[in-house]
């Protein structure tokens, strides 16, 4: 993430906490598929269920899908 925010997260945490998608989370209105490993390291699980959760609070039709043992690639 370096080459597009210019600093590390540890460097700069804000300019990463204005890009975080929860941010911008009352803008979706599109139907969203959540798909993660629950190994994920880059984009944690958590992270994801509260993504998900967000949407579906917000009214936004949703669905998680989680693949066990799976990082941020899937083979």
């Amino acid at each position: 993430m370096i080459p597009f925010f210019g600093k590390s997260v540890y460097d700069d945490p804000e300019v990463y906490a204005k890009s975080s998608a929860i941010n911008f989370i009352k803008n979706v209105k599109t139907p969203t598929l959540v798909i993660v490993g629950d190994s994920d390291g880059e984009c944690p699980t958590p992270q994801s269920y509260e993504f998900w959760h967000a949407l579906k609070t917000l009214g936004v039709e949703t669905q998680l899908v989680v693949f066990e043992h799976e990082g941020h690639l899937f083979a």
